[in-house]
């Protein structure tokens, strides 16, 4: 299992989460949390939202 893919279950695990929080729970580098983010956000698996000033990331929900 690569660092995308932790990443990908922990944000689906949580129904979400923030940078931070993704740098607590897997005691990874900035830099590797941002790569496998940018990944999981070009290919559209993620989505970012903005709330009171923090990214959040969440699921992309997929209409049937």
């Amino acid at each position: 299992m690569n660092y995308t893919q932790k990443i990908y279950f922990i944000i689906q695990d949580r129904k979400g989460a923030c940078l931070n929080d993704l740098i607590e729970v897997t005691k990874y580098k900035r830099i590797t949390i941002l790569r496998a983010l940018s990944k999981l956000l070009i290919t559209r698996k993620i989505k970012s939202l903005d709330y009171l000033g923090s990214k959040f990331f969440i699921i992309n929900p997929k209409k049937l």
